[in-house]
């Protein structure tokens, strides 16, 4: 049955899914969500760090750029899915900035935690059932 489920999906998806189902892994954040946070918060011009699923360790504070949907691109990591990222934490030059993204994830049903001037989000969880 998942292997008729997977069949219509990219290679790097395919591999993607494999690995969050063998970590048991829980996804809070689909593509809608992802689209709706890059578009509050890419305007502000954050400096970003993430960590991918594929990763061993995060990336440097670095730039973002829009790219099309299901895409992020952090400026020193490249065009990854979104599927991809473990988590990500933002910085905005301004307080008001990260006031105001902190809002607007909130009212998008994004938990997240701000400390140190420093946005967090999560966008997987291990299951409670593994």
């Amino acid at each position: 049955m998942m292997g008729t489920k997977m069949a219509g999906l990219d290679p790097r998806r395919k591999i993607l899914r494999s690995l969050i189902e063998k970590e048991a892994l829980v996804g809070l954040l689909n593509d809608t969500k992802w689209r709706e946070i890059l578009e509050s918060i890419v305007p502000r011009h954050p400096k970003v760090r993430v960590k991918l699923l594929t990763e061993d360790e995060a990336s440097e504070w670095t730039g973002l750029s829009k790219v099309p949907p299901s895409y992020i691109e952090p400026v020193s990591v490249g065009p990854v899915l979104c599927m991809e990222i473990e988590w990500i934490e933002l910085r905005f030059a301004s307080e008001a900035d990260l006031v105001e993204v902190v809002r607007c994830l909130r009212r998008l049903g994004v938990n997240c935690l701000s400390d140190a001037g420093v946005i967090s989000i999560r966008a997987y969880q291990r299951s409670l059932t593994s």
